[in-house]
């Protein structure tokens, strides 16, 4: 048998002691620690309650801070996805009211962040979309989403949407077709009482089965990619109310296509604005007008196709049409065709504006003011990057017979002016200094040759240099405001 040292076991045995010794007074500092940390916390509530005491914000009424939320709401998007989060996070006071403000997190966007994540980060979306519906607490909803695989649509995320079309005031989705078609049978089986926004910018409208069949009384903004208008007798009772409507990559190719293109348009009897992105449009032989009466404004891109321009406004007639914005130009564009534009479509109008690329527009002034003489105001949406100045802009208002010029002093040029009732023209971006001398010049010349030109509206950018060069003693100089209606704008 081993021989065992009894010194060393006596060793063995007080080391042990020794170690759970250590392990007890550990475990009581341990405890002592989780007392301390309860201490501090309750001290520190108590102390962050005496300091909100003394903020200034600690006699606002939960009311007007809840106002004051919801005004917070109506900033850009950028600022908004971050500011409800914040403001729940700077104190027990601030939080409990911002989770019983249901406005305050209306806007449910599902969307992939991470590119190199996009199913986590979907994931995630969804697992926020499902707290901030609950905090919204059944009040008025505007959901956003971008669906770029279809895994995404579960079932289970499909029918909480289902569920909550009851008090979705908003919906705006970017999908494919197959998503689209699963999304729209989805909410088929609930009403939309409170639904005023369908947008589906991307995808086609491509439905076998009625959309909303339970009614959506109040949607009065549609825009919708890629229609079919041969399906129209599945969608277009829901969109019976609709006074704003966006078509984009709109094709005509044929007289069939075009009459069930019109039947849509004239069967929207409140139609107030309307946005066409051409495709594609044929000439058609003298086909039936498309007659708008109660039409207010008028968007026509026409995509560096300026025949899809003539092919598409000489149908239409719109007596009580304002305002036009036309956009397509390119560097290199031809002249209109003038026999397209005729007063009589549009007695109305008065506000034509020239979008992108608004240097190519100004070299069909003149066929413009021959079909819509009655213009009083010009506004130029100026491209990026593109070169032009408010001079060029007001030179191009008149037309100066061949060997003539403007400096011409010994002999008076022929001068026609276009547009002679334009008071105002408003330009959103200028890329050359101001010439005071050269618009003095131009303003004078516009106005002993019959121009009723009296207001230049500028980029805020420019009205220092405005001040400062005394362009005000012969014309009126406001800041450019951009006044066309954006209803298709919520999410932008």
């Amino acid at each position: 048998m081993r021989n065992v040292n009894g010194d060393r076991k006596r060793r063995i045995q007080l080391l042990a002691n020794c170690l759970e010794e250590l392990a007890s007074a550990k475990h009581k500092l341990l405890r002592q620690l989780e007392d301390l940390d309860a201490q501090a916390k309750a001290i520190q509530v108590e102390r962050n309650q005496l300091l909100n005491l003394d903020a200034p914000t600690s006699n606002i009424p939960d009311e007007v801070l809840s106002l004051i939320f919801e005004a917070g709401m109506h900033s850009d998007q950028k600022s908004r996805s971050h500011f409800r989060e914040d403001v729940s996070h700077v104190s027990h006071h601030w939080r409990s009211v911002a989770l019983s403000t249901p406005g305050l997190w209306r806007e449910i966007r599902y969307q992939s962040f991470n590119i190199l994540k996009l199913f986590r980060s979907f994931e995630v979306s969804i697992k926020r979309g499902a707290v901030y519906l609950a905090r919204s607490k059944l009040g008025p909803v505007d959901i956003y989403m971008e669906i770029t695989h279809d895994h995404y649509c579960s079932a289970e995320f499909l029918h909480s949407l289902s569920n909550h079309m009851v008090h979705c005031r908003s919906l705006c989705v970017w999908a494919s077709q197959n998503i689209l078609q699963q999304l729209f049978e989805a909410i088929s089986f609930q009403t939309a009482p409170l639904l005023t926004t369908f947008r589906i910018p991307s995808g086609a409208l491509r439905l076998q089965t009625p959309l909303l069949p339970h009614g959506a009384p109040r949607l009065t903004t549609v825009e919708v990619n890629d229609v079919d208008f041969s399906t129209a007798p599945f969608w277009l009772p829901v969109f019976q109310a609709v006074t704003d409507l966006r078509l984009t990559n709109v094709r005509i190719g044929d007289v069939q296509a075009y009459t069930l293109f019109r039947d849509v348009l004239t069967a929207l009897s409140s139609l107030s604005h309307l946005e066409l992105v051409i495709a594609e449009v044929v000439s058609l032989p003298d086909p039936l007008p498309i007659l708008l009466p109660t039409l207010q404004y008028l968007h026509l891109n026409f995509g560096l196709g300026l025949m899809f321009l003539h092919h598409t406004i000489k149908h239409i007639y719109a007596p009580s049409l304002i305002s036009v914005s036309l956009a397509g130009w390119g560097e290199e564009a031809p002249s209109t065709d003038v026999s397209t534009l005729t007063e009589s479509r549009f007695p109305s109008l008065r506000h034509i504006i020239l979008a992108d690329w608004a240097s190519a527009a100004l070299v069909d002034i003149r066929a413009l003011a021959k079909g819509l003489p009655n213009i009083e105001r010009l506004t130029c949406r100026v491209a990026m990057h593109e070169d032009l100045g408010s001079h060029e802009i007001l030179k191009a208002l008149w037309d100066v017979e061949e060997g003539s010029e403007m400096e011409d002093e010994e002999h008076e040029p022929a001068v026609r002016v276009n547009w002679p009732k334009l008071h105002t023209v408003a330009v959103s971006e200028v890329s050359e200094p101001l010439e005071p001398l050269a618009l003095c010049r131009t303003v004078t010349a516009l106005r002993e040759h019959g121009s009723a030109i009296r207001t230049l509206m500028l980029p805020s950018s420019c009205i220092t240099e405005v001040d400062a060069q005394g362009i005000r003693d012969f014309i009126e100089v406001e800041k450019f405001i951009d006044d066309w209606p954006k209803p298709f704008h919520r999410f932008q």
